[in-house]
């Protein structure tokens, strides 16, 4: 695959991913918060929203489809290929992947932590946390999986992966302190 093909391919699947997850993460808030606050409905409070409904299934069902064809498409090309595998543009794409989901991860079950910290009440409760906490896991673990099986063949791919090293360290360093 040429050089721009394999870009075109991998921004526009990071794209529809990053669609797909925000569709997937606004449904999983709407339930998790009809389940948690239906016992303690406030006037005010939103709710259930039709209109935000709509609209993480739009993202969810345009997100997926779109990643799905272009990531499968791209997976079918990388299969046996030493040089898809350690492509610059490929290990750019699982490395940024890889830490905006765990960035995004990582700071929400910091925010769960806190609210749990605090007291724990129903109130102040969040289900934006918690949903983020479940798409972002989830991202994470499926292109770890896919990293970790491909390896990292190239001295660029091996580069890359230090980068993700070293800013995840030192954001985490950041963040701790």
């Amino acid at each position: 695959m040429s050089v721009i093909k394999r870009f075109f391919f991998h921004a526009v699947s990071l794209v529809s991913l990053g669609m797909f997850a925000g569709g997937v993460g606004t449904i999983l808030r709407l339930i998790i918060d009809l389940v948690v606050n239906s016992a303690t409905t406030q006037i005010g409070r939103q709710s259930f929203s039709a209109q935000s409904f709509s609209l993480g299934l739009a993202l969810t069902i345009i997100g997926g489809a779109l990643w799905f064809f272009f990531w499968r498409y791209v997976q079918k090309n990388v299969k046996g290929k030493a040089e898809e595998t350690g492509s610059a543009i490929r290990a750019w794409y699982l490395n940024l992947v890889l830490l905006i989901s765990l960035s995004t991860a990582i700071t929400a079950t910091t925010e769960l932590i806190s609210w749990l910290v605090r007291g724990a009440h129903l109130v102040d409760f969040s289900a934006q946390m918690l949903a983020n906490i479940l798409v972002a896991g989830a991202v994470w673990c499926y292109h770890h999986r896919i990293r970790e099986s491909e390896g990292q063949p190239s001295p660029v791919s091996k580069t890359l992966r230090r980068w993700y090293v070293y800013i995840f360290s030192t954001w985490g360093l950041v963040f701790l302190a």
